[in-house]
């Protein structure tokens, strides 16, 4: 595990891919979700100061997201069992022949050219000091698609090679038992989606009359060119970084002992075009932001509308923050451990993939768990997703979760 992040995905933690579905399990832990990989490491003490660790990858693992259907998807695109869209944005009468969007074959990452490299220094005063270099490929799925072919349009995931990540991170502890770590990236050449209403809006414009192939941000499409790729992403230098407080607070309401984390956290997406240039896709941006196709020729006189919620921005932050209270021995050697996590994504939207940061989205999650010498675990939680309004997909999927575990 490599960096200092907590809660913030898209760390500088980027061997391995993640599992998304696993985190949705009761009394699932981070450690769950990592993907293995065929990899060979290495590490090295040069003195009691600086060690150096290795890796090569000989796997490339996506990340496995919610699948079509289950209870926290919310596309209809991806998993391994998303294979087509409906169009309409209200131009295009439901059961209309060649209105779906299927999905064609994968573009996955080669499994070489992988690496990573990683220096930590060691100072006399406790701090550690981390310097990395990765070449990794993007393990987030991207949508791209073909025009209309007369038929169908298709559409694809890919996953573009060779993002080039550099960073430091830090981790230090005070006299006062205040532990503080922080970490920062710098990514080049990393694919960002472009709005995928506007990537549909150009395979459909040389087959559908009601749209201005001459209002499209991703160039015209015309008749001569009906299956002709289009690319659904565009490469950015993107800088992420993050600061995490970690405390033990003693006694608090009556607890043997009470830990506290907090986690800021910000995106920065360098060189990304004004909106009316070219705009980016963005969690429940479910229309067209082009006020030039606001119920251009719809049929049944419906108006497509444009999207309330806002496209991506250039940069956007946020915080996560939790508390937990251990008690000990309660009753008949059962230890107690009441918890809770708040986040808050404060202002801006940083683009898909990377999708860490929805201006207004929160979430919380009330839980306990018991644990008996270390042998039995009971953990109960209930999690509350609100703000960002229609922006938030998953605003209305509230849910509690009751687990049970015994190890040996």
């Amino acid at each position: 595990s490599w960096g200092e992040s907590t809660f913030i995905q898209h760390s500088l933690n980027e061997a391995n891919a993640v599992d998304l579905r696993t985190l949705r399990n009761p009394g699932a832990e981070l450690k769950e979700a990592f993907i293995p990989a065929k990899m060979l490491w290495a590490s090295l003490d040069l003195s009691e100061s600086i060690a150096l660790e290795a890796f090569y990858q000989f796997e490339w693992e996506p990340v496995r997201t919610d699948e079509p259907g289950t209870y926290f998807a919310t596309r209809d695109f991806l998993g391994r069992t998303g294979y087509q869209v409906h169009l309409g944005f209200a131009q295009i009468p439901e059961g209309t022949p060649g209105t779906v969007a299927r999905r064609v074959a994968d573009r996955p990452a080669d499994d070489n050219g992988q690496y990573g490299l990683k220096m930590a220094y060691f100072t006399e005063g406790g701090t550690e000091f981390g310097f990395y270099y990765m070449n990794y490929h993007n393990r987030r799925p991207i949508i791209s698609a073909n025009v209309h072919n007369g038929v169908e349009v298709q559409g694809f995931l890919e996953y573009p090679e060779d993002i080039r990540m550099s960073g430091i991170s830090f981790n230090t502890a005070t006299d006062g038992g205040l532990s503080v770590a922080g970490e920062l990236s710098y990514r080049q050449d990393e694919p960002l989606q472009v709005d995928d209403a506007e990537l549909l809006f150009a395979t459909l414009a040389p087959v559908l009359d009601s749209v201005d192939p001459n209002t499209s941000q991703l160039g015209v499409t015309t008749i001569n060119d009906l299956g002709r790729e289009i690319s659904g992403y565009r490469l950015h230098d993107t800088i992420q970084g993050q600061i995490t407080f970690t405390n033990l607070l003693g006694s608090t309401l009556g607890s043997d002992e009470t830990a506290f984390v907090f986690e800021l956290g910000a995106n920065y997406i360098r060189d990304l075009p004004n909106q009316n240039v070219l705009r980016y896709e963005v969690e429940g941006t479910l229309r067209s932001g082009n006020p030039d196709r606001a119920g251009r020729g719809a049929f049944f006189g419906e108006l497509e509308g444009l999207t309330e919620n806002e496209f991506a921005n250039t940069f956007s932050w946020g915080y996560r923050t939790a508390l937990r209270w251990n008690y000990n021995n309660m009753f008949a050697g059962w230890n107690m451990a009441p918890r809770l996590v708040y986040q808050h994504d404060v202002k801006g939207n940083t683009p898909a993939p990377i999708s860490n940061f929805l201006e207004g989205r929160k979430a919380l999650s009330l839980g306990v768990s018991f644990d008996y010498q270390s042998t039995w675990k009971i953990d109960f939680a209930y999690n509350r997703f609100f703000g960002a309004e229609s922006a938030n997909l998953i605003h209305d999927r509230d849910y509690v979760s009751l687990a049970f575990s015994y190890s040996i």
